[in-house]
């Protein structure tokens, strides 16, 4: 008889032990309702609920919070009880990212059934090949570029024919591409998070580095060009969202599109030690991105152990909402986080 975590063929390529607690949070601007006045903009939250299907929120900019994780209220529309045997779930720890590409918003995961890498909607189909070994890692990342609709790109790292772990991209516009190794990140930490993001010319993503030394080594997290290798640095002040018992940070990214007369800006948030969340920022210019050193929020933010953190930017209002669960609660939290403080 096979054991809970592998009932139904699922849990593919993980150990015979009760599943965590995960929450699994992607949050996006709806593209359909971009352009109805400030407040008025609403944000898609795809999140992983308790029997580890995907629930779908959606909210204004103008709320106050998320709405409750409950069945039989209004808010998230997902399996709640008894889903079919042929529903596809997520892969405990998994995450889960989106992007927009063909106007369209798709969101992404490892399925549990199959371990491979998943587009759970609009539609769920594989993204990786039929047959293929099931991704060893949770973390992955996605982005796009709004001038070029077409497109979309997925990350996650795996280990190549030598046993060397790379982070890899797949192009989400031509169905069945192979993927395709980013150079230059051997040098990232085994299981890292991954983020992407594209500022209108290049995409970028970032992962953490540990290097070696005593007590586990120094980390921090990188910067790099994906399609030039050598534009890549540390971000300033990562090591100091560190501590020495903390493996793996949680990281995530705001892509702010400001009026045609302002310069874009990105923000990158950390769930560095004592699950504390600290941001850094960078104004979009031509060339490499010059971020501004990590500091923790002004309004000292903590949250729990397995949450997962998506942010939003609200340009209009020059604020970025933050999706994650509180160090003490049991749902989404909403915060504000004003650019102009830290």
């Amino acid at each position: 008889m096979s054991c809970p975590t592998h009932a139904n063929g699922r849990n593919v390529g993980q150990p015979c032990d009760p599943a965590a607690p995960m929450q699994a949070i992607s949050a996006i601007l709806n593209p359909d309702t971009v352009g109805r006045g400030s407040g008025e903009e609403k944000v898609l939250i795809s999140q992983s609920l308790e029997n580890r299907t995907v629930g779908l929120d959606s909210i204004s900019f103008k709320d106050k919070n998320v709405n409750e994780q409950k069945d039989g209220k209004d808010g998230v529309v997902g399996y709640y009880a008894n889903p079919a045997k042929f529903v596809p779930t997520l892969r405990p720890g998994s995450k889960l990212i989106s992007t927009v590409f063909n106007d369209i918003v798709h969101v992404y995961g490892i399925h549990e059934q199959t371990g491979r890498i998943s587009q759970f909607s609009p539609v769920f189909s594989h993204v990786t090949k039929e047959k293929g070994t099931p991704v060893e890692f949770n973390n992955i990342a996605a982005c796009s570029n709004p001038k070029d609709d077409g497109k979309g790109y997925l990350y996650f790292q795996m280990k190549d024919t030598d046993g060397q772990y790379w982070i890899h991209e797949i192009n989400l516009s031509i169905p069945g591409s192979s993927p395709s190794q980013v150079e230059g990140t051997s040098e990232a930490t085994k299981g890292t998070d991954i983020i992407a993001f594209h500022d209108g010319r290049a995409r970028w993503i970032l992962y953490q580095k540990t290097n070696p030394g005593r007590g586990g080594g120094s980390k921090e997290i990188i910067l790099r060009n994906v399609e030039d290798e050598e534009q890549h640095r540390s971000m300033p002040g990562s090591s100091g969202c560190f501590s020495e018992s903390l493996q793996l940070a949680r990281i995530a990214v705001a892509n702010a599109r400001t009026p045609a007369n302002q310069d874009d800006q990105v923000f990158v948030y950390v769930i560095g030690q004592k699950n504390r969340i600290y941001r850094s920022y960078a104004t979009i210019t031509k060339g490499m991105p010059e971020f501004e050193a990590f500091k923790p929020l002004a309004q000292a933010t903590y949250v729990n152990d397995y949450t997962s953190m998506s942010v939003v930017a609200d340009p209009a209002n020059e604020e970025n909402l933050i999706f994650a669960m509180p160090e003490k609660g049991d749902g989404i939290s909403l915060q504000r986080d004003p650019w102009g403080k830290q």
